[in-house]
């Protein structure tokens, strides 16, 4: 059996890279609603501040003051675009599929989805617990297999006798 904890790993890595990236950029959308609303709730001071003959310069004076703030607090939590870069820069693994034609140095191989307990359609970013019933097509010829995963590690076994799937790929 192989060990298929760095190919989890390597997922989960990938996936948190994303979430960081959302999480970088995702101050922005509210920052800039709350300059919208300060911009929108000084315009509405400033017209009634000009019905009650106050002197303009200090309403104006007070728009550009909250407005100004609310930049300031906007680069305060603000990273800068080569910190975003690095973190969406993690390259994204090989579907569970294609892991292990490149381990067993498969042309391809094709499960039986619904009868076993490794669903190849939906595991692209996980390995679950079970087995299933396998063709593995090889450079010398077709072999039936059954694919056995258990605690993060994957064997292919043949059917006909038994025996596990040599492998010639990289981990």
């Amino acid at each position: 059996m192989k060990d298929f904890t760095k190919w989890v790993d390597a997922w989960n890595t990938y996936n948190s890279a994303y979430d960081k990236a959302a999480e970088a950029g995702g101050g922005y959308s509210w920052t800039f609603f709350f300059m919208f609303l300060t911009f929108a709730a000084s315009s509405v001071a400033l017209f009634y501040e000009t019905k009650r003959k106050k002197p303009i310069v200090t309403t104006v004076a007070t728009v550009f003051a909250l407005v100004g703030a609310m930049g300031v607090i906007q680069t305060v939590d603000i990273r800068s675009p080569k910190e975003i870069e690095a973190v969406v820069k993690v390259e994204k693994p090989r579907t569970l599929k294609d892991e292990i034609k490149h381990v067993w140095g498969l042309g391809d191989i094709t499960c039986n989805d619904t009868g076993g307990d490794i669903d190849f359609a939906s595991s692209k970013t996980r390995l679950p617990n079970g087995d299933s019933s396998c063709v593995a097509y090889r450079k010398d010829g077709i072999v039936e297999v059954v694919a056995h995963a258990d605690s993060g590690k994957l064997g292919l076994y043949r059917k006909s006798d038994g025996k596990p799937l040599q492998s010639v790929g990289e981990e």
